[in-house]
């Protein structure tokens, strides 16, 4: 078109609902197109993974369009009732509990620990995160996102910094006889890998981790699915800290 010229959002996204409409082999009912300044986002619901990214190639090629954000989600709808998606796609039967799959007795600092202790610690076992423990009682998580916003960026010093000082006090995490399915489920709502598995006493048990099982259970559709919990979505974690309850309903305290 001439210099300057610049397709306006309400055009383009006529023309990626259009487009999408007239795509005889994907289901688009569930999918809702917004375009601000020329950046589409995509969001619902598909039945296949290939669905996902046929509709964000479709949005990319249409003419004004800057950037596709495709937050899509594929449904799991279907394999409920019989262990859930996640639960099915890592082999569990329906029944099977949290404490049935869990790392037991993992790697923990006390709130009075240092962060560079913290920092050693993920070092050492190559994780990202490390629960933070009064005794056996779940106080938090510390993260290496932790550690760099809340110390490396406020310039405080890690040694001298305390576990309690950096760490997540609202954390998810999960009693160790909820149903696995319900755990896996809501840990790929909120895309997290490792989730703290607690007593009803709240005293640590151990770490639902997607990379253990992973490594137990490989295969191209474990890959995809951790791929896509590591996807950025614009559903976040909630201000509260959350229990999973058996039947995947979650509760505030």
């Amino acid at each position: 078109g001439p210099r300057n010229w610049q397709r306006s959002d309400e055009r383009i996204r006529e023309d990626v609902c259009e487009r999408l409409a007239a795509l005889d082999d994907v289901d688009v009912s569930d999918v809702s197109v917004s375009v601000e300044q020329g950046k589409v986002r995509l969001t619902g619901g598909v039945v296949q993974r290939s669905d996902k990214h046929r509709i964000e190639d479709v949005a990319d090629d249409c003419a004004g369009v800057r950037e596709v954000d495709n937050q899509i989600r594929v449904r799991r709808d279907d394999a409920r009732g019989s262990g859930g998606f996640w639960g099915q796609l890592f082999g569990f039967e329906s029944g099977t509990k949290a404490r049935d799959v869990m790392t037991r007795e993992p790697i923990t600092v006390s709130p009075n620990d240092t962060v560079q202790h913290a920092a050693q610690i993920m070092k050492d076992a190559d994780v990202g995160s490390v629960p933070v423990c009064d005794g056996q009682r779940l106080q938090g998580m510390v993260t290496d996102r932790d550690i760099a916003v809340r110390v490396v960026a406020a310039g405080l010093p890690a040694d001298r910094t305390q576990a309690s000082q950096a760490m997540t006090a609202e954390v998810f995490w999960c009693y160790e006889d909820d149903d696995i399915a319900d755990v896996l489920e809501k840990m790929g709502e909120q895309q997290v890998r490792r989730i703290p598995v607690v007593d009803r006493d709240h005293k640590l048990t151990g770490i639902v981790s997607l990379g253990d099982m992973a490594v137990q259970r490989s295969g191209d559709q474990v890959e995809e699915a951790l791929e896509e919990i590591s996807t950025p979505s614009s559903k976040g974690a909630t201000g509260a800290s959350t229990t999973m309850s058996p039947t995947g309903s979650q509760q505030r305290h």
